[in-house]
């Protein structure tokens, strides 16, 4: 098959197909499901010039004399391209680790989680055969999009074969709370995090679940974020919210279609003039199908009146049949069925309808137009599409939709009468209250959640994740183009030769030196002394060291370098063996915020106050993350109300909240001094948003250099205060009697 470049690349656990075998001759099939149908639309709409192609497990094992026969059917047929498994693979991979470790955990059932070593190893090793395989496919140019936790691991095994690869991963089940995935071994946790961040973009469906990610990942890595985005080695990764949608006007115009109203009057015709209840799930324990059929018992002894009115139409979809606990699991729910069938049955009517088997997508559509309430209440889903389903094939924008909080769908379908499914008495209530709604009061709720899953369907779904994938590998390419090094480097190190009369200001912490987190023990180190000397030993230079820091501080601990000093973020500058302020200060105010400061330091331990001569700090790096979240927005929000009168500015830095007198900062001071000097040569780095000031107010000509990857008006970027010290190596010129440093 000749492929072509510029193409996408999906990745998933399973092809759209099914594949069955008839006398040794294998026939494949599309399939329908949640991420193939979805996907598939998208493709459809793209249109037949869309390049793509579609790597996974074709969903049967075959033999090895028949896969060249299967791949070559499989590949021209629909651009399908095999990963094959061997029996005991699938019972490791797909029924091991994927679906006895991922699969319960992630849905908040750690006593169903196993933990096996040997399916862990399994695990890898088959993200490692996806990788071999994406890439004999892949071309230079083409998008991989990796769908689900079957390939946590495989982003980044992609990106250690090619850099430079353009990968979008997306998790179609929940990303659990920290304190649910820490349960998982250390070493797991850690590389399954690696794993997904060798994406560039990697996408959830709720606000919820992106949130948990980032935590974990701050965590666990240490690696925070700037509103989901990420800096981890010289990679920029996003993490966004993209809630799935469903090819709307694919259900909702064959619900308006003749045959669907043919099919509506078939399968109603046991119905009646009984109101229906509809409920459509895979067979799994997440799915709360015993709960709901304990809160219907519930309902029909509660509400005896309706007896003989209404039926529970139950469609459970055959899933993982070959796992002995799904066998137990579907005796347990037809028990259930059975008892409360024998316990309310009348000649005349049996309150639950039950079907376990496959219903085509015609057959759906009509269920749901012919059902006046459906009841979707799994204890935990991703998202659950079902829900979306059953208002785009209700032609008159009638019937109730029960839907349980903790799905994902939940997020965007607030009009639907939600419930914890958990709890049999509010699904009872609920199912009370779906059936006695008028149907005014219906379509009034209906209609905003229609138009919005109108507008966001699986379509604009795919859209926009692919359109931000793009953009955020254009602009992961733009900031590594402003990165310092080979050509960026060779010109400033020529426009410094260059140059007769320079200055070069330097943030210190985070800057010269990184964060620890007591300040008091961020010294220089002997190599970064021997540099600053040997820079400001050169007379063409004048070189600050622009801080935060109170001036006594810099004076003990940089003193004999030669250097000038701006302190206390521009209070304060030294010059010839002087200190200075910029303008008159007062300090009166002091004495009224250090008692807030106080409390806050009782309240979240590992803060502490830093005290200047015109400043306080509350600084808490040491802090717990999550209690210092919150803690600093409740004292950001106190002192911008305490402080609203008083002439200071509360600024937030890197793990630290500071208040200090306003109409000074470090852009003032440095362009003031600047211009006092005439350099033609203006170097200016720092790492903190304080350090924004600089680059903003210096003249257009300096080298502005921000530390670390993120938005800024620095021309520049380093990745760390070590290549920061490489810079001044390069700059520097060695002392007398010295060649180079060593």
């Amino acid at each position: 098959m000749n492929l072509q470049k510029n193409k996408l690349i999906i990745v998933s656990n399973r092809l759209p197909v099914n594949l069955t075998v008839r006398k040794g001759k294998y026939y494949s099939r599309k399939s329908a499901g949640g991420l193939a149908t979805g996907v598939s639309s998208f493709l459809e709409k793209l249109g037949p010039d869309t390049k793509f192609v579609w790597v996974g497990w074709p969903g049967l094992f075959v033999p090895e004399v028949k896969r060249e026969e299967v791949s070559k059917t499989l590949e021209e047929g629909f651009g399908y391209f095999p990963v094959y498994l061997s029996e005991s693979e699938l019972k490791q991979f797909y029924f091991g680790f994927c679906n006895s470790t991922i699969w319960p955990l992630f849905h908040y059932f750690p006593s169903y989680t196993n933990y096996s070593q040997e399916e862990w190893q399994s695990y890898k090793e088959i993200n490692l055969r996806f990788a071999e395989k994406v890439l004999r496919v892949y071309e230079p140019g083409d998008t991989v999009w990796i769908h689900d936790y079957h390939l946590f691991l495989l982003p980044s095994l992609l990106r250690e074969a090619v850099p430079d690869i353009k990968t979008g991963f997306f998790l179609h089940i929940p990303f659990p709370h920290f304190e649910i995935y820490r349960l998982l071994p250390m070493s797991w946790r850690k590389e399954i995090l690696l794993g997904i961040l060798g994406s560039d973009l990697i996408g959830f469906h709720t606000h919820d679940y992106t949130q948990y990610f980032l935590r974990s990942v701050l965590r666990i890595l240490g690696l925070d974020n700037h509103f989901g985005l990420i800096n981890h080695g010289d990679r920029f990764i996003k993490v966004e919210t993209f809630p799935m949608g469903i090819d709307f006007e694919k259900f909702r115009q064959f619900s308006l279609t003749d045959s669907c109203e043919v099919l509506r009057q078939e399968l109603g015709r046991g119905i009646k003039d009984k109101k229906l209840l509809l409920t459509v799930d895979r067979l799994d324990y997440s799915k709360g199908i015993a709960k709901r059929l304990e809160a219907f018992q519930l309902f029909l002894e509660e509400h005896p009146e309706w007896k003989e009115k209404v039926v529970l139409l139950m469609i459970i979809v055959p899933s993982r049949s070959e796992v002995e606990e799904y066998g137990k699991m579907r005796e347990s729910i037809e028990k259930m069925v059975g008892r409360i069938n024998g316990l309310y049955t009348t000649m005349e009517w049996s309150p639950i309808i039950y079907r376990y088997k496959y219903f085509s997508f015609e057959e759906l559509v009509a269920f749901y137009g012919i059902s006046d309430v459906a009841l979707v209440t799994p204890l935990r889903d991703g998202m659950n599409l079902v829900a979306k389903e059953f208002l785009a094939s209700r032609p008159d924008d009638s019937g109730m939709l029960v839907l349980s909080e903790m799905t994902g769908a939940a997020k965007e379908l607030g009009e639907a009468i939600l419930i914890n499914p958990n709890n049999p008495q509010d699904v009872s209530s609920a199912i009370l209250e779906a059936l006695t709604s008028p149907i005014e009061e219906q379509i009034v709720r209906n209609l905003p959640m229609i138009e919005r899953i109108r507008k966001y369907d699986v379509i604009k779904w795919a859209s926009d994740f692919l359109t931000r994938l793009d953009e955020t590998k254009k602009n992961t390419r733009d900031l590594s183009a402003k990165i310092i090094e080979g050509k960026i480097q060779g010109e400033i190190l020529t426009r410094f030769l260059n140059s007769s009369k320079r200055v070069l200001f330097f943030d210190y912490d985070g800057t010269l030196v990184p964060f620890v987190n007591n300040p008091a023990e961020a010294t220089p180190e002997f190599k970064l002394r021997h540099l600053l000397l040997r820079l400001s030993s050169d007379p063409k230079n004048t070189v600050y060291i622009v801080s935060g820091r109170d001036r006594h501080w810099l004076d003990k601990t940089l003193s004999g370098l030669g250097l000038c000093f701006i302190a206390e973020h521009g209070v304060w500058y030294k010059v010839n063996g002087d200190w200075k302020l910029f303008r008159e200060l007062s300090s009166g105010w002091k004495s009224d915020l250090y008692p807030i400061l106080e409390e806050y330091c009782r309240r979240l331990p590992g803060t502490f106050i830093e005290e200047k001569e015109f400043s306080l700090a509350w600084h808490y790096r040491g802090a717990e993350k999550d209690a210092a979240d919150s803690m600093t927005r409740e004292l950001l929000n106190d002192l911008v109300n305490y402080t609203g009168n008083l002439d200071v500015q509360v600024l937030k830095g890197n793990k630290v909240i500071e208040v200090k007198c306003s109409g000074v900062n470090k852009g003032i001071s440095s362009k003031q001094i600047a211009s006092e000097i005439s350099a033609d040569f203006i170097l200016a780095v720092g790492d903190d948003w304080t350090d924004e000031d600089m680059f903003r107010e210096l003249p257009k000509y300096t080298y502005s250099i921000k530390v670390g990857i993120g938005p800024t008006d620095a021309r520049y970027y380093l990745r760390s205060p070590e290549q920061v010290l490489n810079l001044i190596e390069l700059l520097a010129r060695p002392l007398p009697g010295e060649d180079n440093f060593g």
